[in-house]
């Protein structure tokens, strides 16, 4: 499973959190969009939190990953996933793809 979130302090839209469920394979591709209104870009930081889901108990955190939006940019990233501790977890990561748009400008 994987949850995508920003801090509702930085959104005008009440959809805060985002989370996909669980998709089988060792390489799952979800292609979902979202889309986040943001009025302090300065501040805010999208998380990405992978999580083992289990029906039975609560789920195990898997990796995550916090990106300060001002130093996201457009277009295919691979975003590293860490542990609880900070270590970066070498055999796990996400492939994303961000598109900034600058509503104020457009």
């Amino acid at each position: 499973m994987v949850c995508i979130s920003l801090k509702k302090y930085f959104i005008l839209k009440n959809s805060t959190k985002v989370t996909l469920k669980y998709s089988a394979g060792f390489n799952p591709t979800w292609n979902e969009k979202f889309q986040f209104d943001i009025y302090v870009p300065e501040l805010a930081m999208v998380r990405f939190v992978v999580e083992d889901y289990d029906a039975a108990s609560q789920n195990d955190l898997v990796g995550h990953y916090c990106l300060p939006l001002s130093s996201a940019q457009n277009g295919y990233r691979h975003v590293p996933l860490l542990t609880k501790r900070g270590d970066v977890i070498c055999s796990a990561g996400l492939f994303v793809h961000l598109m900034l748009i600058d509503t104020q400008k457009a």
